[in-house]
C-alpha cells in the first residue's frame, strides 16, 4: 500500500519517538502525469510556497531540495522525481504544524500532485 498522508501508526511513531528529539525528514517524491504526460510537479511546488511559512514558524527549515538527475553508484528499482530534507526541532512542533487548518487546505495540493512518496526520518549526526 502506498499513500502520501500518514497513518495513524506512523503519527504515533513521531508522538512516541521523536516528541522532543529534532530530526529531518527525508522526503522522496514521485509526481503524478497528466494525460500528455506532464508531471504534477507544479502543484507541488505550489503546496511548498504555502508550507514554508508554516515550517518557519516552528523553527523548522528546508536542509535541501532538488530534483533528481542520475544514479551514480548501484541501481534502483525506481527513479524518484525530487528530494526534499526539511529539519524539524521537535516531533511535537512537526504534528502541531501538519494538525493546522492552513497545512491541510495546503497538503490538498500535495495529495493532488504526488503519485506516491517516501518519508523517512534521520538524525543530525555530526561529523
Amino acid at each position: 500500500m502506498n499513500t502520501v498522508n500518514p497513518t495513524d501508526e506512523q503519527i504515533a511513531l513521531i508522538t512516541n519517538k521523536y516528541n522532543d528529539t529534532p530530526f529531518v525528514m527525508v522526503n522522496l517524491l514521485k509526481f503524478k502525469c497528466d494525460s500528455s504526460g506532464k508531471k504534477s510537479q507544479h502543484l507541488y511546488h505550489q503546496y511548498t510556497r504555502k508550507v514554508l511559512p508554516l515550517i518557519k514558524s516552528i523553527g523548522a527549515r528546508v536542509v535541501f531540495y532538488g530534483a533528481m538527475k542520475d544514479i551514480f553508484i548501484g541501481t534502483a528499482d525506481e527513479i524518484w522525481d525530487e528530494v526534499l530534507c526539511v529539519y524539524y526541532p521537535s516531533g511535537k512542533l512537526f504534528l502541531h504544524m501538519i494538525a493546522q487548518e492552513e497545512y491541510q487546505n495546503a497538503n490538498k495540493l500535495r495529495e493532488e500532485a504526488l503519485e506516491k512518496c517516501i518519508l523517512m526520518i534521520s538524525d543530525m549526526a555530526s561529523m
